[in-house]
């Protein structure tokens, strides 16, 4: 979600991430993770289970198989993690 998300310090040439696909029916709402058919990274898990809720943060929370102690590793996105190293140069820089 955070490829998606357009900023300040976004170049002409860099594409913005889509979510392919459509929303989930909610009047038949998908079993497991409702985001599952729409997401490149999804595990099987993804399609029989809703995700647990973890705590990111005391004002951050987030249902994923991935924060789970089982979940196999996986290697973040350089865009990614230059977008959330982003994000907290400009939280500490507020806090200064």
């Amino acid at each position: 979600l955070l490829g998606s998300m357009p900023d300040l310090e976004n170049k002409s040439d860099e594409l913005l991430r889509t979510i392919p696909g459509s929303p989930p029916d909610l009047i038949h709402p998908p079993i497991g993770d409702a985001f599952a058919a729409r997401n490149e990274f999804a595990m099987q898990i993804d399609y029989e289970q809703e995700p647990p809720m973890f705590e990111v943060s005391p004002t951050h929370f987030a249902k994923t198989w991935l924060l789970h102690p089982d979940a196999p590793k996986v290697e973040l996105p350089e865009a990614v993690a230059k977008r959330i190293e982003g994000y907290l140069a400009k939280e500490e820089e507020q806090h200064v």
